[in-house]
């Protein structure tokens, strides 16, 4: 027992090293590859895709290994008193080389010069490299925040305040309706807010999406949880909003419901009912094709990505929408052991008979879905 312990505090510090590594293998794969040698030829790019990705797959790998100084037998985590605020920083700054390379500028900035309470310092340390990974990753380097057409760094905190109301919908998790107001008088209430009238056909549509026709005249405290979330989420979509951030937004809806919410939230696609499409979808990008699937009436190819076979997801409802279901996996515990993009470039080789190819997931597969797409010019 002692050894293992010994063993697993050395992670931690190999951990740390293998970052700075990581690091600078990133930063000269970006020499390599510059931006604007990608944009020029999409071919590079699929391969400077598959770079990042794995790159940032390492870097997961690497964080967890901060984990395994308490994945002892006991699975147990033991408490003391540290200081979080000096965790965070140290984390950052840590992260801050990586940060440079990528072209953003992080900072820790603390009203406390020092905060002590009780965590498990290896697993709050894991979870701010998790957080900063992904950060990383998915922030731009530089540029500006732009939605409608105004800049938002240029805004004063009046205008934001009316910005957010009018172009952004929340959806809450645990809903924020106002409880003196029925279900119809909630819905609407942004938009009257403003001074504005609804949209009343839009509104209907929502209400009937959503199941909510009866329920129009109830209190909130007269609704069920999921009956709730439908009201939240019925709420953020009335006012058209540019953009919606939503808290686990079908947690508490059945698995029709969510399908059908998924498809408000998101603006579908130009798709012809007599169209046959091959539909590719990779983890959460999976959902809004089988709408796709099911409105082109069982004549499109679906292709699902995954990690493992237990992230793939209503794979048994594409069997039933779709004229053949392909799924692909990272670790090859389903289908393709690798990529979409691999059955991609193999289905339209042998198939030239698609009328496009619609693609939901994560930003390095459309890239190489994108260019897997272009062999049909």
């Amino acid at each position: 027992m002692e050894q293992h312990e010994t063993e697993a505090a050395l992670l931690p510090n190999i951990a740390n090293q293998m970052r700075s590594l990581l690091s600078n293998l990133y930063l000269a794969a970006s020499q390599v590859i510059p931006p604007e040698q990608r944009e020029q030829d999409p071919a590079l790019d699929a391969k400077a895709a598959i770079l990042e990705q794995s790159f940032f797959r390492l870097l997961r790998l690497v964080n967890s290994m901060s984990a395994a100084e308490y994945l002892s037998d006991s699975q147990t985590l033991s408490l003391r008193d540290a200081d979080l605020v000096k965790l965070v920083s140290e984390v950052c700054e840590s992260s801050a080389d990586l940060a440079e390379q990528l072209g953003i500028q992080l900072k820790f900035v603390c009203a406390m010069d020092r905060r002590v309470c009780a965590i498990h310092p290896a697993a709050v340390e894991q979870m701010l490299y998790h957080l900063l990974s992904n950060a990383l990753k998915f922030t731009p380097a530089g540029g500006t925040v732009t939605v409608d057409g105004k800049e938002l760094s240029a805004m004063r905190d009046e205008e934001l305040t009316i910005f957010r109301r009018r172009k952004i919908g929340f959806v809450f998790q645990n809903y924020n309706l106002v409880p003196v107001l029925n279900v119809y008088e909630n819905i609407v209430l942004p938009i009257q807010l403003d001074g504005n009238a609804p949209d009343k056909a839009y509104v209907e549509r929502i209400i009937e999406t959503l199941g909510l026709e009866a329920k129009l005249q109830n209190l909130p405290n007269n609704l069920s949880g999921g009956q709730q979330q439908r009201v939240a989420i019925a709420r953020a979509l009335a006012a058209k909003p540019a953009i919606i951030l939503a808290d686990e937004p079908t947690g508490n809806l059945d698995s029709a419901t969510s399908l059908d919410v998924m498809g408000l939230l998101g603006n579908g696609f130009p798709i012809e009912r007599e169209g046959r499409y091959l539909l590719v979808g990779g983890g959460i990008g999976v959902p809004p094709m089988l709408g796709c699937a099911q409105y082109t009436q069982g004549k499109s190819t679906a292709i699902l990505g995954g990690r493992s076979a237990d992230k793939i997801i209503l794979q048994n409802c594409f069997q039933d929408e779709c004229a053949k279901v392909l799924t692909a996996t990272d670790d090859g515990s389903l289908g393709h052991h690798g990529f979409v993009d691999a059955l991609v470039r193999r289905e339209l080789s042998e198939d030239r008979g698609y009328d496009g190819v619609l693609a939901c997931g994560p930003k390095p597969m459309l890239r190489n879905v994108i260019y897997c797409g272009s062999m049909m010019v």
